[in-house]
């Protein structure tokens, strides 16, 4: 049922083609146990027809792929359908490519930092600095630095009118900070109104 897919515009002869199958498969099920059987009173063991059993699961990768492209040209069409009988206008499209062209080039830096943050074992995580939930601080430490050695310290809070911020938006400063031997805490702090 799934792999009879169509591609754009063509999403109302798929839907057209469900409905027939499921017509089908009662027409099928009436036969079997009689006119004016209802399935639902009666307890069975064997798999109807709308049941796991029935669902198309590809047996190979390539069908697999093959499939969701199908699905996912299906999808775009109606999306481009939809958008269409909203009135969402070409300028509204190319500004949404032109953000989406800004984020991946983004990516590779924010790729980076994500990768700095959560691996590198010179970052100690969500230190507990008070008693409430979002008392918590990051701890960045210079790389090659004793326990007896004294270093410049920098507490770095992030902007927000005490509403928004969070600690891991200062990483690239204090990844930089550490570069130059300084030791940086990067606070999260309680919003308002907590």
């Amino acid at each position: 049922m799934l792999n009879k897919l169509r591609p754009l515009g063509s999403h109302k002869v798929y839907f057209t083609e469900m409905w027939s199958s499921r017509t089908a498969a009662l027409a099928v099920q009436q036969q079997a146990y009689g006119p004016g059987h209802n399935k639902k009173h009666r307890r069975s063991r064997t798999f109807g027809s709308d049941s796991v059993a029935d669902l198309y699961f590809p047996s190979s990768v390539g069908e697999g792929i093959e499939r969701v492209a199908k699905e996912s040209w299906l999808v775009a069409g109606l999306a481009f359908d939809l958008w269409s009988y909203l009135g969402v206008g070409w300028k509204w499209l190319v500004q949404l490519g032109r953000l989406i062209t800004y984020a991946i080039l983004l990516l590779p830096g924010f790729v980076q930092m994500i990768h700095y943050y959560f691996t590198s074992p010179h970052v100690y995580r969500s230190v507990i600095y008070g008693r409430k939930p979002r008392q918590r601080l990051d701890m960045y430490m210079p790389k090659g630095t004793s326990s007896g050695q004294q270093l410049p310290v920098v507490i770095f809070v992030t902007g927000g009118a005490w509403t928004i911020g969070y600690k891991a938006w200062g990483a690239l400063l204090a990844r930089r900070l550490c570069d130059a031997g300084v030791i940086v805490a990067c606070l999260d702090y309680r919003n308002f109104p907590q």
